[in-house]
């Protein structure tokens, strides 16, 4: 029943795409517009920095630095501090892939991923 009443709701909501096409495509260039003259430039450079220092291990200084003051949050780590502080920074999809980056490199431990992955979309 659920299953049929999603279907007609996003039936509902296509049809209603079709008939205010001019709404639709103006909102999504109006969205594009602001995400290329605010959100990309504000972001992309704290972006490229990060994936410069994670390339190139300078996160073990960043992690030591700030490990001491994220002794606040229970259960994150030194490397894990650096998802944290990388999440606030560039918001929540950069620190959601720092987070997946690290535990790839084995640099934090799944257990560690829920603790930093709370803090990062916090």
């Amino acid at each position: 029943m659920k299953r049929k009443i999603l279907s007609a709701l996003l039936l509902s909501v296509f049809f209603l795409f079709l008939f205010y096409r001019n709404a639709v495509i103006s909102g999504a260039l109006e969205g594009l517009v602001l995400w290329y003259l605010y959100v990309l430039p504000t972001l992309l450079p704290f972006m490229i920095l990060t994936q410069m220092m994670m390339q190139t291990d300078t996160v073990y200084l960043v992690s030591r630095i700030t490990e001491s003051f994220m002794r606040l949050f229970p259960g994150v780590s030194g490397y894990g501090s650096f998802a944290v502080i990388a999440g606030f920074l560039c918001g929540y999809p950069m620190g959601a892939k720092v987070t997946a980056d690290l535990t790839v490199s084995e640099r934090i431990s799944q257990m560690r991923v829920h603790f930093c992955s709370l803090f990062v979309i916090i």
